[in-house]
């Protein structure tokens, strides 16, 4: 199973369509019989999605490229949708389009994809190095914000690291912060607060008269105060997207009642505009809070990378069993019925277990433009009106210089474990002991 693993993963690398599994065997020069070996990789249940990405989390993990602030690991959370005009396609639904992209409709039927992924850095850039990814199950007890937190968690306390997870304002919610309060510091929230956020001081003493003392003090409107209480904003100099500048600000501990519990609020006002953001970490300072949420946005580099660069949401993979229900976008729909609900889940892992290699390839194009630079720009060949920084290539020049690397070992005579996987599935023949053991 590991050998057609490597050669799924070099497949998706060098292919130049995105035609579904038979471009993986129109790149390599596969014969025609190994697409359904192929297909039968993703449906097999010799291993699973969840040891994939542990096996994979296991080796990034112990990089020394991690971002490290405040001696914490700093993961970013994010939601990406997949459009897919299927009719028996499981876990399709409609959903509801939150960009502000006016080409894009307001309701579609697709995929909506929970990514957790780790920020790494090297001398002067920042990638979000993917470690987990999966469709919302119809049938979880959680929400789709409260479920990726629970994996998030289970990560951190996996591999014994604190950390902070920089969301956006989707996972602003009671929910959210209370399953983060509950891990006792292991993980704490970064968000941008929703512009009605209201949070409340803390109650007055106690007056000894008679009644139930005071749960909250004096009801705050955050939003207002940045035109009420302009003169009472201090300045420092921050980054905001790469670049140091000044900025105003407003840092305030208050209680916020769908947690019941103190947080700390930042109100910024920069270049960018006015934003708030609240954080479960009473400790943090508003530089760091800056720095974190504009970290985030390397997630939306790593979704590009992934649908356009790779073609990682082009999947294919339908169940005959389930019923076949309409294309067109309906409010309050009922999940269609599968005849044998048993393959119709096995279907469903195939896609997550497609998306997981895409994943694991993303990360390795991300590892590659921080650990060789000069060799892939050297591999690459490839002219760019504007070449970025010389120092760390963009993917799209990785991407390049892979395609080269594995296209003339395989037309040529180059002698390597992959390249004798690869040509062992191309003529049916055995894997040298060698490279097995390389392997």
């Amino acid at each position: 199973m590991f050998y057609w693993f490597v050669v799924l993963v070099v497949g998706f690398l060098v292919r130049s369509d995105f035609y579904g599994i038979t471009s993986v065997v129109r790149a390599l020069s596969l014969p025609p019989g190994t697409y359904c070996l192929l297909l039968h990789f993703f449906h097999s249940s010799t291993f699973a999605v969840a040891g994939l990405f542990l096996c994979w989390q296991t080796w990034v993990m112990q990089s020394s490229i991690t971002c490290v602030v405040n001696g914490r690991q700093v993961m970013i959370l994010d939601h990406t949708n997949s459009v897919k005009d299927a009719r028996k396609m499981p876990e399709v639904k409609t959903i509801h389009q939150d960009s502000e992209t006016a080409s894009k409709p307001s309701y579609f039927r697709g995929h909506k994809w929970s990514c957790i992924s780790l920020l790494v850095e090297s001398a002067v850039k920042c990638f979000s190095l993917p470690l987990w990814a999966e469709i919302h199950p119809s049938d979880s007890k959680e929400s789709m914000a409260v479920r990726p937190v629970i994996k998030a968690i289970e990560i951190a306390r996996h591999f014994e690291i604190e950390s902070y997870l920089v969301v956006d304002a989707f996972f602003a919610i009671g929910p959210v912060f209370l399953k983060a309060l509950a891990s006792e510091g292991l993980l704490h929230i970064v968000t941008r607060a929703k512009k009605n956020i209201v949070a409340y001081k803390a109650p007055p003493a106690k007056t000894g008269k008679r009644g139930a003392p005071c749960k909250y003090g004096k009801k705050i409107k955050l939003t207002p105060l940045f035109d009420r209480k302009i003169k009472k904003f201090k300045t420092i100099e921050a980054k905001i997207y790469g670049h140091t500048e000044k900025i105003k600000y407003i840092v305030m501990d208050l209680i916020w009642k769908p947690v019941k519990q103190t947080l700390r609020f930042f109100l910024v006002k920069s270049s960018k505009g006015c934003i708030i953001i609240m954080s479960s970490d009473l400790k943090m300072d508003v530089q760091t809070a800056c720095l974190l949420y504009c970290r985030r946005a390397t997630i939306e580099t790593f979704f590009s990378v992934l649908k356009n660069l790779l073609g990682g949401m082009r999947y294919h993979f339908w169940s005959k069993y389930l019923q076949p229900v309409s294309r067109k976008p309906r409010k309050n729909e009922t999940a269609p019925v599968s005849l044998n609900p048993v393959k119709t889940g096995v279907t469903l892992t195939a896609i997550e277990k497609y998306m997981a290699l895409h994943v694991i390839v993303v990360g390795i194009v991300q590892l590659l433009a921080i650990k060789a630079p000069k060799e892939m720009i050297a591999k690459a060949k490839c002219w760019q009106r504007t070449n970025g920084s010389r120092e760390h290539p963009s993917p799209f020049v990785v991407v390049a210089a892979m395609r080269n690397i594995f296209t003339g070992l395989l037309s040529g005579f180059g002698k390597n474990w992959i390249y004798a996987i690869i040509r062992s599935k191309r003529k049916n023949r055995p894997i040298p002991l060698k490279y097995r053991i390389a392997a």
